[in-house]
């Protein structure tokens, strides 16, 4: 398919956008819908209702899986999206998705062990995991990374 052209008074081409096709627009509405983000808070809130005595207790475990699997992750893709050292939110670059996926593992393990074995509060895990990110990018900053 060409674009369309038009020339304005000035002799410049301006190219009139055009509308992407039905498949494609169908393709990016299913993978944002199916992403792992709008996946995962249904299915971990009634993971934790399950297995919680309470629905606040339940609520509790719930945002804080949602922090450190989903939320932690995908602030660290935004932030590294406006330092320019992630091409885009869909991370769509292979070569650029070792870090986010590093953090999100480590975030998880790390901070669900913590919590378990009661070496620290939720609170403390989750002041560590910002200070955590605050400091990565501070690092990568520094480095021109």
């Amino acid at each position: 398919m060409q674009d369309h052209f038009a020339v304005d008074a000035e002799e410049h081409v301006i190219v009139e956008p055009r509308s992407k096709p039905i498949h494609v627009r169908a393709a990016r509405l299913i993978s944002n819908i199916l992403a792992p983000a709008p996946i995962s808070l249904p299915l971990i809130v009634l993971v934790a209702l399950y297995h919680a005595q309470n629905a606040p207790l339940a609520l509790l475990y719930a945002l804080i899986t949602l922090f450190f699997l989903s939320i932690g992750p995908f602030i660290y893709i935004l932030i590294a999206v406006r330092l320019g050292k992630i091409s885009d939110v869909d991370v769509s670059r292979r070569t650029e998705r070792a870090g986010p996926f590093l953090f999100g593992i480590s975030s998880v393990l790390v901070s669900w062990s913590r919590v378990v074995l009661r070496r620290h509060t939720v609170l403390q895990v989750v002041a560590g995991s910002l200070v955590s990110i605050a400091l990565t990018l501070l690092i990568l900053k520094i480095r021109g990374i």
